[in-house]
């Protein structure tokens, strides 16, 4: 009886705190839509697999170099070993990185 009971204690724990390498993880994140919010690592996100904007904040791209930098990000998407955010001025902005832009998070609060 306790054996069962320590194989189930140990299949909970090992499911709860299963660890997945960066492609495992990118994998299992391609089938749902990603916020911006949610990716801290270039390999949080698939190649080629884009994140938006969480439904109520934006972000925006800014540099250190060119204070007049102000456009608004519609999403971040992966490209090899760097995160690429398309600004909606229609350029692209590297976020990660050496030479990267900083990403900064807006709250957009509701209307009434």
């Amino acid at each position: 009886m306790t054996n069962d009971n320590n194989q189930t204690n140990e299949k909970i724990f090992s499911n709860t705190f299963r660890t997945l390498d960066p492609q495992q993880k990118a994998q299992e994140n391609r089938g749902t839509k990603m916020h911006i919010g949610r990716v801290h690592l270039v390999t949080d996100l698939a190649d080629g697999q884009r994140a938006y904007p969480e439904p109520d904040h934006s972000y925006q791209v800014q540099s250190e170099d060119d204070p007049s930098l102000d456009t608004t990000v519609e999403y971040v998407e992966r490209r090899g070993d760097r995160l690429i955010a398309r600004g909606q001025n229609g350029e692209y902005y590297a976020v990660s990185g050496f030479d990267r832009f900083e990403l900064k998070k807006i709250r957009n609060w509701l209307r009434r």
